[in-house]
């Protein structure tokens, strides 16, 4: 154990002398349980970043940068740059993958920031749960977070010390959402992430903004802050609008006035087009910023150019691109429809919703959401369906429900049970603020729990997922 890991443990058992010894030993003395996780890749691309000493292509972002680059194809196109690709998950703070990889750059590297166009990641958030899980095993990297990023840490470091006592076991998710999905630079490489799977093409819990108020100036500042660090190190850092999915364009939309403000507020350029890296809706996966495997290699093809023009770098970019990866038809699930009649639906986006419920229906307690509602399939929860029904108390949704809107349940202020059906957390789309509004835990397959809890997306509500009994 180095001495900084030693000085960080004795820290924490400091400020929480209260806690009882054992969760101490537990959270931080432990074996890691979380190291194969999706968040076990931030200390292998740390790693990466720290071991290369030739001039190094970082592009720090989110999950949308994870997705979304092809580190090979770069490096057949920079020869002289070793790629690096350090996006993992917006959820950890943008800020925060700045700070830690910040100490590791050096003369001559290039930087590209690329952070997901919505407000969490485009914002000095921080989640230290998340962060707790990513560096499991790994703890002297929070020094080089800052110190109200310390302080969030250990503020939560008794309910991830509680967590690992009540888990001792590692988690060995399934699916594309594990390290086993990370190739030798950081990106996704899996052929997992195959076609567009989201119900009607886009994710609706994350429209794409492009309104001034959508990143905050303490972000601009702290982009700001980290690119004058890198620049007195001799790198070189440029922004970059990552991959979005134009389908979720807001209507309306000012792009280019939004490029215009961004560039107005930060110290260094720009590169490339914003209208570029809205792409069409078939070279994605499973969010409105993580690309498919096809959609990796054209967002890349686009940096590339966008790069050697800002570089002027002659060479030619001769790289063909693959089709857009083709949809399978869907057939319609068979579900449990014995609750059809309590439900309205309508179309939307070339499906069908659950958007309220009838007079009947809001004064049941027990509900069964649908499969099919008058021979549709019905593939997304409104926010609409159970606002403010305050007679629900169980509400059970089946795995052929692909989206769950943000703020589904707010105002179900009896809702006690929000029970999920099926044994893949990947058959759900959902977003930050899935149970806002509501005091009701999530229940699934007691087979699935560790899946659901080391999901990408279900993790943030692992302290309110339990087993069906």
């Amino acid at each position: 154990m180095t001495h900084q890991n030693r000085l960080f443990i004795l820290c924490s058992l400091l400020l929480f002398a209260v806690a009882p010894i054992a969760l101490s030993v537990a959270g931080l003395s432990s074996e890691p349980i979380y190291d194969s996780t999706y968040l076990g890749e931030l200390s292998k691309k740390t790693e990466r970043l720290d071991s290369l000493n030739d001039k190094r292509l970082v592009v720090i972002g989110g999950s949308g940068v994870a997705f979304s680059i092809n580190s090979p194809l770069l490096k057949q196109e920079f020869p002289l740059y070793e790629p690096v690709n350090f996006g993992l998950y917006a959820g950890l703070g943008s800020q925060a993958m700045m700070e830690l990889a910040l100490p590791s750059l050096h003369k001559d590297d290039l930087v590209i920031l690329s952070f997901e166009q919505e407000s969490q990641a485009l914002s000095t958030y921080f989640n230290p749960t998340l962060m707790w899980e990513a560096l499991d095993g790994h703890f002297a990297l929070a020094e080089r977070l800052n110190g109200a990023e310390k302080k969030a840490l250990l503020s939560a470091y008794p309910s991830f010390a509680s967590s690992k006592a009540r888990h001792p076991e590692k988690f060995v998710p399934q699916g594309i959402y594990a390290q086993t999905s990370f190739n030798v630079y950081g990106d996704i490489e899996t052929p997992l992430a195959d076609y567009n799977h989201l119900s009607g093409l886009y994710d609706v819990n994350m429209p794409l903004s492009f309104e001034e108020d959508v990143i905050s100036n303490s972000f601009v500042d702290a982009m700001n802050s980290f690119a004058q660090a890198a620049n007195q190190k001799g790198a070189s850092v440029y922004y970059r609008f990552p991959a979005m999915n134009s389908k979720a364009l807001v209507a309306g939309s000012d792009v280019d006035s939004y490029f215009d403000f961004l560039q107005s507020k930060l110290h260094f350029r720009i590169l490339g087009d914003p209208h570029k890296a809205l792409m069409d809706p078939e070279w994605f996966y499973d969010t409105n910023f993580h690309c498919n495997q096809s959609g990796a290699l054209v967002n890349t093809v686009n940096l590339i150019k966008e790069l050697k023009a800002e570089r002027d770098i002659a060479t030619a970019t001769s790289i063909t691109l693959p089709g857009k990866p083709s949809l399978p038809s869907s057939g319609t699930e068979v579900g449990d429809d014995r609750d059809a009649r309590y439900f309205l639906a309508e179309e939307k986006d070339g499906g069908f919703a659950a958007i309220s419920l009838t007079d009947e229906g809001k004064q049941q307690e027990e509900l069964i959401v649908p499969s099919t509602i008058d021979s549709h399939a019905i593939t997304q929860l409104s926010s609409t369906t159970f606002a403010g029904d305050t007679a629900i108390k169980k509400i059970t949704i089946p795995s052929s429900l692909r989206t769950i809107e943000d703020a589904a349940f707010s105002g179900c202020d009896n809702l006690e049970k929000i029970v999920l059906t099926s044994s893949k957390p990947s058959s759900y789309s959902v977003g930050h603020h899935l149970l806002d509004g509501t005091k009701a835990n999530l229940y699934v397959p007691s087979a699935s729990l560790d899946a659901y809890l080391s999901d990408y997306f279900f993790a943030t509500y692992s302290s309110r997922i339990f087993p069906i009994s």
